[in-house]
């Protein structure tokens, strides 16, 4: 019984063990961004990385300003203009007429709304 109740005790420490280390894993990715719109300042600033923890941006700025983990993915955007946070929504939920086109050129914003069905 008292073997039993070892084991038990045991499983437990390393069950709970096992489980906060997996907590405690947090992929992070750093983006070395060679330009990157500034969207409070409408500014175009230069090479800034761009820290992400799992999926939220944790921080964003230069090399100088920006504490990157040694496992941090690095992804070099060195050449390409970035804009932190966007997301493309553009969608199409309307149903497209045959001829679409004719009909695009046709009919008035107000026409289409009103035979919407």
């Amino acid at each position: 019984m008292k073997l039993l109740q070892f084991f038990i005790v045991v499983f437990s420490l390393f069950a709970t063990l096992f489980a906060n280390l997996q907590a405690e894993e947090v992929s992070y990715s750093v983006l070395q961004a060679g330009r990157m719109i500034d969207v409070k300042t409408g500014k175009v600033i230069d090479n800034q990385l761009i820290l992400v923890k799992g999926e939220p941006i944790e921080a964003v700025g230069t090399a100088d300003h920006v504490q990157v983990p040694v496992s941090a993915r690095r992804i070099d955007l060195s050449q390409l203009t970035v804009l932190p946070g966007l997301i493309d929504a553009h969608t199409h939920i309307t149903e497209q007429a045959e001829n679409y086109e004719a009909e695009l050129f046709r009919m008035s914003p107000i026409d289409r709304a009103i035979l919407v069905e």
